[in-house]
């Protein structure tokens, strides 16, 4: 018996220091892990999917590093998120670290992102000069690289005005057309009333893509426009309106190579 006690005394021995070993191998990994997925997309009105979960933009993995993933083309001003599928708005996703850092020619301040399980809370980056951009999210690193590339091109082929401060009223089915007497260049020629107007580039839906002023309810009156350069709203969300304080007789000109209006007041009514 004494015999057995001592035998299970070294093994204890041997297992404590076996214990002891271990544990001075152990290696803690600081930072974070790489997020590996197969997609990654953008969704906002800063992109060309707008809002639309189920059709999200995709990004390109890159052909160097699989855990890299970039988009280069045009980003409009408004919010971006990253989901990593698509068709559910509690999937999870790539997010800025701080609501709203903006993204603009001078890129983006924070260069780390977050990966936020169940899109919550809810964080986004604010895109506040549109353009061509070059957008390239590294996965292993968690960093995000922004590069302006050019002028954003606005290539649309029809240009309308609705609103009560023009002929054809809140009428979506029906606005007044603008003329295009260039290839980026739309005009219209004709009265305004005291009221508020904004700038479809179709008609029947409320929900399509606008030109807007940058700041709402910018005045137009005899002296012109307070504010020449407009905006491009995806889906027409946030609502931004001009506002005529005084009626006559205008000729308004759109040019989308530089994202101007031009406003002259020709007459009184």
């Amino acid at each position: 018996m004494k015999k057995l006690l001592n035998i299970l005394a070294l093994v204890g021995i041997c297992l404590s220091m076996a214990s002891c070993s271990d544990e001075k191998d152990v290696i803690i990994i600081e930072g974070n892990l790489p997020i590996k997925t197969a997609n990654f997309y953008m969704v906002g009105n800063a992109t060309p999917a707008g809002w639309n979960i189920d059709e999200p933009v995709a990004l390109t993995r890159s052909e160097e590093d699989p855990l890299v993933f970039v988009y280069n083309g045009p980003l409009y001003r408004g919010e971006i998120k990253c989901p990593l599928s698509t068709g559910n708005w509690g999937c999870n996703y790539v997010m800025p670290i701080t609501h709203y850092i903006e993204i603009n020619k001078e890129g983006c301040k924070e260069t780390t992102f977050d990966l936020v399980n169940g899109g919550n809370p809810d964080k986004k980056w604010n895109v506040t000069e549109a353009g061509i951009y070059t957008l390239t999210f590294d996965l292993r690193n968690w960093t995000i690289d922004v590069k302006y590339e050019s002028k954003l091109p606005l290539e649309i082929a029809t240009l309308y005005i609705v609103g009560n401060a023009t002929p054809a009223g809140w009428n979506i089915d029906e606005p007044v057309q603008l003329t295009k007497t260039e290839p980026s260049v739309f005009v219209y020629d004709g009265p305004l009333y005291q009221g508020e107007m904004k700038c479809p580039i179709s008609t029947g839906n409320w929900g399509g893509d606008f030109i807007m002023p940058l700041t709402d309810q910018t005045e137009i009156d005899s002296n012109g426009c307070a504010e020449k350069e407009f905006d491009f709203v995806k889906g027409g969300n946030p609502d931004k309106k001009w506002n005529v304080t005084e009626s006559g007789n205008y000729k308004l000109t759109f040019d989308l190579r530089n994202w101007s209006i031009d406003v002259v007041y020709k007459s009184a009514l």
